[in-house]
């Protein structure tokens, strides 16, 4: 699966969930490429749907939120929902970015998605 598949695919089911759940959405993202991908995807499959979604955080009308990190980012405790990690396998900060996600999931039994595509 290339990028954009799993882009559409994981953006797809996060936007599913947070307009059936209203349960918020966490992206981590390893660069600033990915984090804008896969908020580009998520916007287009949104469109059709009657859904303008911009800025960061993207809010439902629902009350849901899908949220957008990176790595890099020093804002990124404090939230709970379901999370997806993408390409964050690096050796040096593993056990940061699982504790991270384990804080975020850890609440309402969220569930984390970690994804490699490269």
């Amino acid at each position: 699966m290339d990028k954009d598949s799993a882009g559409l695919y994981f953006g797809g089911k996060a936007l599913a969930d947070a307009l059936l759940t209203k349960e918020d959405q966490i992206f981590l993202t390893s660069t600033l490429k990915d984090s804008e991908r896969i908020q580009n995807h998520i916007a287009s499959i949104a469109n059709p749907l009657g859904l303008s979604l911009t800025g960061n955080p993207f809010v439902l009308p629902n009350g849901a939120r899908l949220i957008f990190l990176n790595v890099n980012s020093k804002a990124s405790g404090g939230f709970s929902g379901n999370a997806y990690v993408i390409n964050c396998f690096d050796e040096s900060n593993f056990s940061y970015i699982s504790r991270l996600v384990a804080s975020w999931t850890m609440f309402k039994q969220h569930k984390a998605t970690f994804i490699s595509i490269d």
